[in-house]
């Protein structure tokens, strides 16, 4: 068994608030939970408007299919409108 955890340094530059920064976060958590059976918090910065750190956790019985789960959930982060990557590291356990 490998665990694979991905952590996500996010902007997000249409919070105009920490209301509209949540409700953002909430969706963006929500949307991929649903698409890719995930496990996803927001870990740093929750008192800031503008910038989050979401850790993301999946488990799998090879690194392989870990490492495209994450593609695939930065891939979705970037395309999201409301917000943009700053940066990322993966650790695999």
């Amino acid at each position: 068994m490998i665990v694979g955890i991905c952590l996500l340094d996010i902007h997000i530059f249409q919070s105009r608030s920490l209301k509209d920064k949540r409700m953002i976060i909430k969706a963006i958590k929500d949307n991929l939970r649903n698409r890719f059976n995930i496990s996803i918090a927001e870990i740093e910065f929750q008192d800031l408007w503008q910038r989050s750190k979401l850790a993301v956790v999946a488990v799998s019985n090879q690194k392989n299919v870990l490492e495209r789960i994450f593609s695939s959930v930065l891939k979705h982060i970037e395309s999201n409108g409301n917000c943009e990557l700053n940066r990322f590291e993966t650790e695999f356990i």
